[in-house]
């Protein structure tokens, strides 16, 4: 039907950016340092803990990526 033409196209865009933006992210230097990496701390006294879905490193810069 129209309706999944309409949103199979539409995803398919969206796909299409994200794995272009991801082979840039890589060639510019970046790589994965870790995936599904729980993270703890405290701020003033708050205590919190997660996951983070990817930690990537380049250089002395590291990127915190959390998929939604």
């Amino acid at each position: 039907d129209i309706k999944y033409d309409y949103y199979s196209i539409l995803w398919r865009e969206r796909l299409q950016r994200f794995f272009n933006s991801q082979i840039e992210h890589f060639n510019s230097g970046w790589s994965i340092y870790k995936l599904e990496y729980e993270i703890t701390g405290e701020i003033d006294s708050l205590k919190f803990k997660g996951r983070v879905d990817r930690l990537d490193t380049k250089s002395d810069n590291l990127m915190v990526i959390d998929y939604k």
